[in-house]
């Protein structure tokens, strides 16, 4: 099965969004990373990032929602009301592989579709009608 989900991004804040979220709708908490956990730790992110959240999952009336910082350059610049990108998610990597091949030669790509830390495989691309997306293979990384 191929889900789609949000993916809120925040200029910085959104520590204090996940908060908000998780007593607003009581919501669980799934999974908090922070640029100091990207591999090769503290030592490979500026100080300024390290407690910026690279992804976060909060589980809200039985969907996932996903909030990261954006804080790094990107193809398109953080606007507010325009942060939210449309997260690709299954547990199938023949599926998402060809969806993303199929978006080809009509996207601009931010970060190739391979292994990530956090996903056995994950791409990060704006589509031909300037909508951010992301892919994400569910399952376990392969330490």
């Amino acid at each position: 099965m191929i889900m789609i989900q949000v993916y809120l991004n925040f200029p910085g804040n959104a520590r204090e969004a996940i908060a908000f979220y998780q007593t607003v709708f009581a919501a669980e908490t799934r999974a908090v990373m922070t640029y100091a956990d990207l591999e090769g730790g503290k030592d490979a992110v500026p100080a300024s990032l390290r407690d910026k959240i690279l992804h976060a999952e909060l589980i809200v009336f039985d969907s996932r929602l996903m909030i990261a910082d954006w804080v790094l350059e990107s193809p398109l610049p953080y606007m507010s009301g325009t942060n939210i990108a449309a997260a690709i998610t299954t547990s199938d990597a023949q599926r998402l592989t060809d969806a993303w091949k199929r978006m080809a030669p009509s996207f601009k790509i931010v970060m190739d579709l391979a292994p990530a830390f956090f996903s056995p495989l994950y791409g990060n691309l704006i589509d031909k009608f300037q909508v951010p997306r992301q892919f994400i293979l569910e399952g376990s990384v392969k330490a």
